[in-house]
C-alpha cells in the first residue's frame, strides 16, 4: 500500500529523483554570490589607494624629521636625500617617491614626486 502523504515521482519512470541540485538553485546561488563580490569590490576597492598616499604621507613626514636632525648637526642645508642616507639620519633606499630639498636652513622645504 502506499503512503497518501508521500509526493509522486518527478520522472515517468517510477524512479525516485536523483540527489542533487537544480539548475535553478544553481543559478540563484551563483547570482547572489556575483552580487556579494560586487559589493565587496565596490566597498573595498579604494583601499590600497589610500594605504598608499598614507605611506607617502608618513615618508614626508620622515624626510622633513630628517632634515631637521641634518641641519641642527650640520648647520646647513642637505644637498639632497642621498646626503641624508649618507649621515644616517634616514635610509633613503626604502623611500618610494623622490624629495627634493630647499629652502634655507631656517625655513626648509621638502617636495615629494610621486
Amino acid at each position: 500500500m502506499t503512503d497518501p502523504f508521500e509526493l509522486p515521482s518527478r520522472r515517468p519512470s517510477g524512479r525516485p529523483p536523483e540527489a542533487g541540485f537544480t539548475l535553478t538553485e544553481l543559478l540563484v546561488v551563483i547570482g547572489i554570490l556575483g552580487l556579494l563580490v560586487t559589493i565587496g569590490v565596490v566597498a573595498f576597492g579604494g583601499i590600497r589607494e589610500k594605504a598608499t598616499s598614507e605611506v607617502d604621507k608618513a615618508e614626508l613626514v620622515d624626510v622633513r624629521v630628517a632634515t631637521d636632525a641634518y641641519i641642527a648637526v650640520e648647520q646647513a642645508l642637505p644637498a639632497d636625500v642621498t646626503a641624508l642616507q649618507s649621515g644616517d639620519y634616514i635610509d633613503a633606499a626604502s623611500l618610494s617617491c623622490s624629495y627634493v630639498i630647499g629652502g634655507t636652513v631656517n625655513a626648509p622645504t621638502v617636495t615629494a614626486t610621486c
